[in-house]
C-alpha cells in the first residue's frame, strides 16, 4: 500500500515538474517574441529560432545514428569466433592450433 502511495507520489511530482517546465519555456518564447515584435526585429528572432532548431536536428539525428551504429556493431560482435577463443584461453582451455607454442602462466 505504502509503495502504490509513493509511485503515485512520484507521478505527480514528475507531472508538475513536466508542466512547470512547459509552461515557463513557453513564457520565455511569448515574451521574447513580444520584445522582438516591438523592437522590429521579429524577423531576425524567427530566423535565429530556425537556425537553433536546424543544427539541434542535424546533430540530434547525427548522435543518434552514432549511438545505433554501435549497437548493431556491438550485436554482431557480441558472440564472435575470436571472443570465444580468447575466454577459452583465459579459462586454461588452449585450442588445438596454440598447443605447438609455449605459452607462460
Amino acid at each position: 500500500m505504502v509503495g502504490v502511495l509513493f509511485k503515485q507520489g512520484y507521478r505527480l511530482i514528475i507531472l508538475l515538474l513536466g508542466l512547470w517546465l512547459f509552461f515557463n519555456l513557453t513564457c520565455h518564447l511569448g515574451a521574447e517574441i513580444f520584445w522582438f515584435s516591438e523592437v522590429g526585429y521579429l524577423r531576425e528572432f524567427l530566423l535565429r529560432l530556425l537556425t537553433q532548431l536546424i543544427v539541434w536536428a542535424v546533430v540530434f539525428f547525427t548522435s543518434v545514428g552514432f549511438l545505433f551504429s554501435n549497437f548493431i556493431v556491438t550485436s554482431r560482435l557480441k558472440y564472435s569466433p575470436s571472443r570465444q577463443r580468447d575466454e577459452t584461453i583465459q579459462n586454461g582451455l588452449r585450442p588445438a592450433a596454440l598447443t605447438k607454442f609455449k605459452i607462460q602462466n
